[in-house]
């Protein structure tokens, strides 16, 4: 079962650090999705994807910071991965 994570949903990267637990700092990020007024394809230098905090940070190219909520929303009911998906969530799927 291939779904993208969470950060692979909102943009794409070359490289990245983890700054805490659950934090991280993205490099060269070009947008997938719109982000408030930023389209798709739209580069910034650096991305903070703030989890314990749910906020995305946006810094562009002038060292500006962009502040986002981060906001979930559930999509349609989906079949559960299956023993063969070698998931490591640790529950028996047989």
């Amino acid at each position: 079962m291939d779904r993208d994570t969470l950060e692979h949903q909102l943009f794409a990267w070359e490289n990245w650090d983890e700054v805490n637990t659950g934090d991280l700092q993205f490099y060269d990020v070009t947008l997938v999705s719109q982000v408030g007024e930023y389209p798709v394809g739209t580069k910034f230098p650096a991305a903070f994807f703030l989890n314990s905090q749910s906020l995305l940070v946006l810094v562009d190219d002038k060292n500006q910071e962009h502040a986002y909520p981060i906001v979930i929303t559930l999509g349609p009911k989906v079949e559960p991965h299956s023993q063969a998906d070698a998931c490591d969530c640790g529950h028996d799927h047989s």
